[in-house]
């Protein structure tokens, strides 16, 4: 029978060498992403309802001078999305503040989707 004593040193071994028999990532296969061909086109995804929702937000920068603030909007499915795309574009923009502005909504099959 293992005694306190004996059961803490087998822990803190197993803590000590946690990373050893661990599988390194890059020698892992590399799984298939969930979304289909036609959700990687675009952002906006029709919903149950058939309408394509994207959220409307607003980024205000740091002024440089004496200037007015600057602001970019960015409609996107979520607030992770438009975040990397105003990375993606506008590397330099310091961002002060985020704003939800507004849901928009359109109707699958509009000439806007």
């Amino acid at each position: 029978m293992l005694d306190v004593k004996s059961a803490q040193l087998i822990g803190a071994l197993g803590l000590a060498f946690l990373g050893i028999n661990q599988p390194m990532l890059s020698h892992m296969p590399r799984t298939l992403s969930w979304r289909t061909t036609r959700a990687l086109k675009t952002g906006f995804r029709p919903d149950h309802s058939g309408t394509c929702e994207a959220r409307l937000y607003q980024f205000t920068g740091q002024a440089l001078g004496e200037g007015e603030l600057p602001v970019k909007q960015v409609a996107a499915c979520d607030l992770h999305e438009a975040f990397a795309y105003l990375h993606k574009w506008h590397p330099d923009f310091d961002i002060l503040r985020v704003e939800f502005v507004a849901l928009i909504e359109i109707v699958s099959g509009s000439p806007l989707n």
